[in-house]
Formats: structure tokens, sequence, C-alpha cells
């Protein structure tokens, strides 16, 4: 590899970079002088020679650096050193998306980092279209997550100090599609929909039921794909006992019964709509609301409702529903790609968790109490947490992706329940109202205490949107859209 010729001094080309390319490609006699300006010379043999995953690395930092590293075309001879050109020799190589999707899951950019998969979204997108349509974003896009992943790895160090993360990665479980949805049932069983609307059952890192219900596909490809919209800002929800499937689509949610033999059967009896009940009981127009989030629970099934700038919760049994909860729709303002403002709920030794307009409350008979209120005192340094949309519980942790002030990007957070005693049964505390959870006593935490943050796993604007989480017991699942896989974590006992 060549050495790099520029010292402290200013370069067009990056010098992550230059240490790529130069392993590759030949430099023209003087590029010590050039400043980093058209120095490299195309040779597409070598570019055709290269195995798919070191061809696709170096695509990308060709693409990156196109306009500006490599020389005229009059001096490589190459015949068109253009993006599109570029692209046709990948796809001749027999790179498509899904192969990138299928194998790239350990790709990455060292000076980038897990951004990396940012950028291999882009290449994908363009691979798709056949032409470079994101080219003229590229370098400044690189130049973003270079600087962003090295703030935020040294957030993260500051953050964690010297801490060991408590949570192991246990293994990958590969989705025929893009999962949209995570959720355990009471025996542990991992429930997964993906985006052409199957249903997964999977129990430890093995699939071993699928399903394919009567759902209205448009609706979930629709909401699988969407980033930001005001007028969708749910993503897909599902929750499961017992074979019997809740379903969040956005405009509705259904119930379907998983063993069902035959369309007209489920149809007919393992279908409901609660649009209308639920707009009578919050005397709202029916048209007006949209349904985010459906969690189980003991037998209880809760519903998360929002009209405008009002959040609703129901309860839903088998006498009818009810209005448990009405109040303020935490919103933050949208103003980037990468805000997700569903409104998830979750379930901690009985008590019903949800998003305020900071952090994460517990709901209670005096109201939502802020069990993240450390994280958001101005004299803590990692205070002004946002309304934690992507969360779920185990036994004795709570897991969501959070954004912390200071931090470039979201970070997968771990956070450890704290009680006001070392026996937390000696005291009374606020339970959730009996009508919630059936036949359960439970304490609650006073709070919860932030143990880790980690990376996203492999960050992609899609992944911050569209991810979903599920704990149960020391383990939990995330979900990746973009390369469609299911992560499984445990615990490090």
């Amino acid at each position: 590899m060549t050495e790099w010729p520029y010292g402290t001094g200013f370069s067009f080309t990056p010098r992550d970079t230059f240490e790529v390319l130069s392993k590759y490609f030949k430099l023209v006699d003087d590029y010590e002088t050039k400043e980093g300006i058209h120095i490299f010379l195309f040779d597409e043999t070598v570019f055709r020679s290269l195995t798919g995953k070191t061809l696709c690395e170096v695509a990308v930092y060709t693409l990156l650096s196109r306009n500006t590293s490599f020389a005229p075309i009059e001096i490589t001879g190459f015949k068109d050193n253009s993006s599109t050109e570029i692209l046709k020799l990948i796809t001749e190589k027999g790179i498509t998306p899904e192969w990138i999707r299928r194998n790239m899951f350990d790709f990455e950019i060292e000076s980038i980092g897990n951004a990396s998969s940012w950028l291999l979204e882009l290449l994908c997108s363009d691979l798709e279209r056949g032409y470079a349509g994101w080219v003229n974003s590229f370098d400044t896009t690189a130049v973003r997550l270079r600087e962003e992943h090295k703030q935020q790895k040294s957030y993260a160090d500051k953050l964690n100090q010297g801490k060991e993360n408590p949570f192991d990665l246990e293994g990958i479980i590969d989705i025929e599609a893009s999962p949209i949805a995570l959720t355990h049932d009471s025996k542990g069983r991992l429930y997964v929909l993906d985006s052409s609307g199957k249903i997964y059952q999977i129990e430890g890192l093995t699939i071993t039921k699928e399903w394919k219900p009567e759902f209205d596909y448009n609706t979930i490809e629709v909401l699988s794909r969407n980033e930001v919209s005001i007028e969708i800002e749910a993503q897909p929800s599902i929750a499961v006992e017992k074979d019997i499937l809740f379903l969040t689509t956005g405009y509705d949610i259904q119930r379907h019964d998983l063993n069902a033999k035959s369309r007209e059967e489920s149809d007919s009896t393992s279908l409901i709509s609660l649009r209308g009940v639920l707009a009578k009981s919050a005397r709202v127009s029916s048209r007006e609301l949209l349904f985010h989030n459906v969690v189980l629970k003991e037998g209880n099934v809760l519903a998360s409702v929002s009209q405008g700038f009002t959040h609703f919760i129901f309860q839903i049994t088998e006498d009818g529903e009810k209005l448990v909860y009405n109040g303020e729709y935490p919103i933050h303002p949208i103003s980037r790609s990468l805000d997700d403002i569903t409104l998830r709920l979750g379930i901690f030794k009985a008590g019903l968790y949800l998003p305020k307009s900071t952090g994460l409350s517990l709901y209670t008979s005096e109201g939502p109490k802020e069990m993240l209120g450390e994280y958001i005192n101005p004299e803590h340094p990692y205070s002004s947490i946002k309304p934690i949309t992507k969360f779920s519980f185990g036994d004795d942790f709570l897991v969501a992706i959070v954004e912390l002030k200071g931090s470039e990007r979201p970070l997968l957070c771990t956070f450890f329940p704290e009680y006001q005693t070392a026996e937390p049964n000696t005291y009374e505390s606020h339970n959730p109202p009996e009508s919630l959870v059936k036949n359960c006593q439970c304490i609650q935490p006073e709070r919860f205490k932030l143990g880790y943050g980690m990376h996203l796993p492999k960050f992609t604007g899609s992944m911050a949107v569209r991810a979903s989480l599920s704990g149960y017991q020391n383990k939990f699942a995330l979900s990746d859209s973009f390369f469609n896989k299911v992560m499984v974590y445990s615990k490090i006992i």
C-alpha cells in the first residue's frame, strides 16, 4: 500500500479513502503534488477481479470519490468513468441488493463504523434503480457520517465509563422480507411480522412455524416502507397469545386466529374491527383515529391510539373496551428522517408504561409518573431524553432506542430498575389499577437507571425508524429491516 503523501496538509481525497483505493488502483506519476484530486487510474480489470465483499467496499469508496480522486477518462482509458458504469460492473459481477442484504451484515468501513450500512443502503437503492441517484450526495454523506461516528464513539465511551455491555449477541435470524414488528408470548416464543404479511414463530434461534394470515397486505407494505409521514406516524405492531394475533396497521386494530384453516373462517370469526367502538368510547370521529400499538398481558389487551395531538389508551376485554388514559401526545418537531413518533406501550411487573413528553412514564391512578427523571434533569450531563418510542422490558431490565442530549445518533440503551429499599416488597408503591392486570400485586421500581449505551448494530436511516424491540426474561430481540434480520441478545449472567 502506498504511503499517505500529504502529511497533515489538506487533501481532496480523505486519508481512509486513499488507503483503501491505493491497495487496488495505480496512482498518476505526480500524485504527491495534486492534493488528492485526479490521482487514481481506474482499472476495470482490477475492479472485476475483486471478491463480492471487497467489491462492495471498494465500490462505495469509488462512488464516494469518483468526482475528485480518479483521473479524467482520457488519462485512465476507462470508457466512461461514471457512477452508472461502475454500478453496471457491480451488477455484472452478480452483486444484487438481495445479495448485499444476505451477506453483508459484517460489512464495515472502519472510519464510519456501524453507519457503513447507511452507505450500503444507498448503494442498494442505486442498484435497484440502475443509476446512481445518490452519487452527488455521497461525498457529503461520507464526511458527515465519518465525523458523527468519531463523536458518537467518544460520547458512548464517556457515557459507559469503562463498564462492560451487560448483553451479548446470542445469534442472528434471517427473515425472508423486512421484519417490521416483534413480540414475545408468555412462553417466550418470539413472533415476527415481515413486510410481506408473513408471521414467523421462533423458539431459541429457530423458526418453528410460519403463517400468512389474510391481512391487508398493501397497507402493511406501505407502512413498512414509510419513514416519516404526518398522515401515517405509526408503524405496525403485533401481540400474540395462544395463536391469537392482534395487529395494528395504523388505520385499524385486528384480531386473527393463526390456526384458522380458511379465508372464510378467518374473515367470519377471527377478524374484528374496533375502530367504531373505540371512536365511540373516546367520542371522536373514527376516521381521525390512528392505531399505534397493541400489547397483551395476563389476559389484557391494551391499545394505543391517537387523534391529532391527543393520546388514548384503551383496555379491551371480552366484555368490551374502556378508555384507560387520555392525555397529551408526546410529539416533538419532525425535523429529520430518523424521527419515529409511534406511541408504543410496555408492561413491567404488571405496570403499564407509555412515552410522555420526556422519557418514559408509568401509568398510575394519580397520573403518569416519569421513570427516567434523572436523565431529564438539566444538571445531568445526559439530560433531555426525547420521548422513548422503541422500548421493551425483560424480567429486570428496560431496553430502548434512545436519543440523549449530545448524541449524534440513537443509542441502544439498557436500563435497570431501582427500588426505594433493598427489599422492594417491603414498602407501598404506585400499583397499576386493578382492572389493568389481573391478580397481580407487583411493586414498581422508583425509577430506571441507565446501565449501558451501545451503537445500533448496523445503523441506517431506515433502522432508526423501523426497528422493533421485544424483551422476555433475560433476553431481547431487535429487528433490522434493511438486512432482513432479527438479532437476539442475552444478558450476561
